[in-house]
């Protein structure tokens, strides 16, 4: 969700605690619940959502070193335009309040075979090679998710 800064957040977030209702779901869900996360990103791109609908997403968070996320984004930044030739980059940011030293960004393919034939090709390119050899050392910890669009996302 977006919000002008953190006190639009604040208060919109303190709306449903008034309601009763509310508060009785997810008192009955709470039990389900293994985990929780809340982090705030800052947008390094704007967010470009692909003009096809029936896409699939990847979202790849990144933990590098304390004091390392500038260095990988260079490194990331350079490399973008190769890795735009496979498939499209649709949003990159960074963690302000969270985890520290985190860069997220999110990929585009027309379905999980697509994803597959695209990885494949990476490992074949020498540029991408070259940028994991600089990059990779600088990590701590990569998560993937692959994300479906609801009906009504603005990432059709």
């Amino acid at each position: 969700m977006r919000y002008r800064d953190l006190n639009e957040r604040d208060l919109i977030r303190a709306e449903p605690f008034k309601s009763q209702e509310w508060l009785r779901s997810t008192q009955k869900i709470r039990s389900t619940l293994i985990a929780q996360e809340t982090k705030i990103l800052r947008a390094l791109l704007p967010l470009k959502p692909p003009a096809s609908e029936g896409n699939v997403y990847e979202l790849r968070t990144y933990r590098t070193r304390p004091g390392a996320a500038s260095e990988w984004l260079e490194h990331f930044n350079a490399i973008m335009p190769v890795r735009d030739n496979y498939s499209k980059n649709v949003g990159l940011w960074q963690t302000q309040i969270g985890q520290l030293d985190e860069v997220t960004h999110m990929w585009v393919y027309r379905d999980l075979n697509d994803r597959t034939s695209v990885r494949a090709k990476l490992k074949e390119d020498r540029e991408w090679q070259a940028f994991l050899s600089k990059g990779n050392p600088l990590l701590l910890d990569m998560k993937s998710v692959v994300l479906n669009p609801t009906p009504n996302s603005a990432m059709k």
